[in-house]
């Protein structure tokens, strides 16, 4: 689909002239490769506008400040011990403060009045943007201002397995809701869009492709040398595989372990280096490591500092990404081909479309298929260099300054358009 074009590259400036990024509901720490994109999403867009553009970040989790720093030409608005609902609406109070770099607490705003509007001049120059699968908390009625949001998947009509009753029907509701009130929604690349078309009744100038670049700063990624101090601080060996992911069921980690399994009964033993957040999907994972004769042999690293996670990039012998389903290619895949590392992974979603003859894809449902993948990354080095040489030259063809582009392209073809009543 062709994006909107940059009004600032036409014969007249562009309208846009504020944008909000909506981050109060989202908590880094379990929404994972979406963090990193709001962490993207507030750097690069306002440093690649090439015109005046006030930047607002509103959150409301001291997790951003802990383990995703936010950085770049923003103000902050500090939504924090609100409760959702009424951080939602303190928004609407709070979309001038006083001054760049300024922490503004939204707890101090005005009281919210109701019925407030927005002058309907700013609907013509203001965006919000929630990058999340829902635009919650959901504004009020009588909010005039437009959203852009980001779907990065809708894995629920693939997987209903993977979700009680009750969250496979919260989800339905609220990412269709959101969908509907949203001005403009971005996915990551062409698979989930016409997924997205496929499931959800919206129309298909409402959805754009976007893809995304690398999200690692490269200038900051260590040495090979200093990659492999900190890799041997965390009790890593020398040679390892490395899979970054949360435990969701998804993931596929216990297919990776039957995988791992049978080629240590060919007598090839992959130490694999797991990290992120261990939800409550870890025990069972422990459990089936276990049964399969892994102990000692799968290091759980748990959620990491950014610079250990470029540490286990680097020094790792290969990237191992066996998930299940995934919003575009998935944020492991494009850092792994920017870090020049031998990629293995699932051939489903957007992957393929991604990598093409640049890694090796294999059948996530098949351990078999995954076990030749990765014996083939492991035991054969020339090949693995030569093809992570070739990942990163495809993937160095994305850049966040085009990325920046295509979604101030979006903003500006959104202005004016206010929320559908709900």
């Amino acid at each position: 689909m062709q994006l909107p074009g940059r009004c600032a590259k036409l014969e007249r400036m562009p309208r846009l002239k504020r944008l909000v990024f909506n981050f109060i509901d989202m908590d880094p720490l379990r929404v994972g490769g979406a963090a990193r994109l709001a962490q993207c999403l507030a750097q690069h867009v306002p440093a690649h506008a090439g015109f005046p553009l006030q930047t607002l970040v509103a959150v409301g989790h001291a997790a951003w400040e802990q383990h995703f720093p936010l950085a770049g030409a923003f103000e902050t608005l500090d939504a924090s011990g609100l409760g959702k609902w009424g951080s939602g609406q303190a928004i609407e109070r709070a979309l001038d403060p006083p001054g760049p770099g300024r922490r503004v607490s939204l707890a101090l705003a005005r009281p919210f009045q109701r019925g407030f509007r927005f002058p309907e001049s700013w609907a013509a120059d203001t965006i919000v943007h929630v990058p999340t699968q829902v635009i919650h908390p959901r504004p009020p009625k009588h909010w005039n201002l437009p959203y852009v949001m980001n779907l990065a998947d809708i894995q629920h009509e693939h997987f209903p397995e993977f979700f009680s009753p009750r969250d496979l029907a919260k989800r339905r509701q609220r990412f269709g809701e959101s969908a509907q009130a949203a001005a403009a929604i971005c996915v990551a690349d062409e698979w989930t869009r016409r997924d997205i078309l496929a499931h959800l009744p919206v129309s298909a100038d409402k959805v754009h492709a976007i893809p995304l670049a690398p999200t690692w700063d490269l200038s900051q990624v260590p040495s090979p040398g200093d990659a492999a101090a900190c890799c041997a601080a965390l009790g890593l060996p020398e040679r390892f595989a490395f899979y970054p992911a949360q435990t969701w069921a998804h993931k596929n980690h216990a297919r990776l372990f039957e995988a791992l399994a049978a080629l240590k009964e060919q007598g090839i033993v992959i130490p694999l280096a797991c990290c992120g957040h261990l939800n409550e999907h870890h025990p069972r994972l422990l459990e089936r490591s276990a049964e399969l004769g892994l102990e000692g042999q799968i290091h759980w690293l748990g959620l990491r500092s950014e610079a250990e996670v470029r540490s286990l990039y680097v020094a790792s012998q290969l990237v191992v990404v066996p998930t299940l389903f995934e919003g575009g290619p998935g944020i492991p895949v494009l850092e792994a081909m920017a870090l020049q590392k031998p990629l293995a992974a699932a051939a489903v979603c957007g992957i393929p479309e991604a990598v093409g003859e640049d890694a090796l894809v294999f059948d996530p449902f098949n351990p078999a298929d995954m076990a030749a993948a990765l014996r083939k990354l492991w035991m054969d080095e020339g090949f693995a260099r030569e093809l992570a040489a070739r990942g990163k030259a495809r993937i160095s063809l994305r850049t966040w300054a085009k990325t920046a582009e295509a979604y101030l392209g979006v903003y500006e073809a959104a202005l004016g358009q206010a929320p559908a009543n709900r």
